[in-house]
């Protein structure tokens, strides 16, 4: 087919297609999968914002419109995984907030999951475990207590062994401190440049940035 053809079927293809005029609204379906990329490196001890960015563009169902160019900017937050897995967890928890278009409509994306970019809920990079930490925390816990002693004068003999109540209350002592190392779970990285994916859950209608028929036209 020539060029001009090619432009002739695309002419008759706009003007007689059902009517749909850009400024009206598109579905965004479900199952729909967002590709992005962080710019900012995330930390699992400190949740908080971050920020992404959209690297392909995402059509409608009618695959006639682009919904969310790419480049649009991803608002996000990271949040902590708690479960009886967390200590042994090598996952971030996050969520995205909206999306924010070039020319500045943000989409709500609060009801939908964010996936790695092999579809699974969180996202992992580098993993510090804490392992010595604890370790050392248990072992200066007990060279603690088996230090602990101590005599004075007095009772029968002139002498009293007051060493098992100095270990007892010593031990009270640090046994909180001790705890909390044990209590330790992995401090999780993720480095900028990681990709992940956003999980459409609900249908969205939304106004079209742009018609691919503009684009083949032009």
């Amino acid at each position: 087919m020539s060029r001009i053809a090619y432009c002739l079927a695309l002419l008759c293809l706009l003007l007689f297609r059902p009517a749909h005029a850009e400024e009206d609204t598109a579905i965004l379906g479900t199952t729909t999968i967002i590709k992005a990329i962080l710019t900012q490196e995330l930390i699992s001890d400190y949740p908080g914002p971050f920020r992404g960015y959209v690297t392909h563009d995402v059509y409608d169902t009618s695959q006639e419109y682009v919904l969310i160019p790419k480049g649009s900017v991803i608002h996000g937050e990271v949040v902590r995984i708690s479960n009886v897995n967390e200590p042994i967890s090598a996952r971030v928890g996050y969520m995205i907030k909206s999306i924010t278009r070039p020319d500045d409509t943000i989409i709500d994306m609060s009801s939908d999951s964010a996936l790695d970019h092999q579809g699974v809920a969180g996202i992992d990079d580098k993993v510090n475990k804490h392992i010595l930490a604890q370790f050392m925390g248990v072992v200066a816990y007990a060279l603690i207590g088996s230090e602990a002693s101590g005599t004075t004068t007095g009772g029968l003999d002139g002498r009293y062994d007051y060493g098992d109540t100095i270990k007892r209350d010593t031990l009270d002592q640090y046994q909180p401190l001790a705890a909390k190392y044990l209590r330790l779970v992995p401090t999780i990285t993720i480095r900028s440049g990681q990709t992940f994916t956003i999980f459409i859950e609900k249908p969205k209608k939304i106004t079209p940035f742009r018609s691919i028929f503009n684009e083949f036209i032009s």
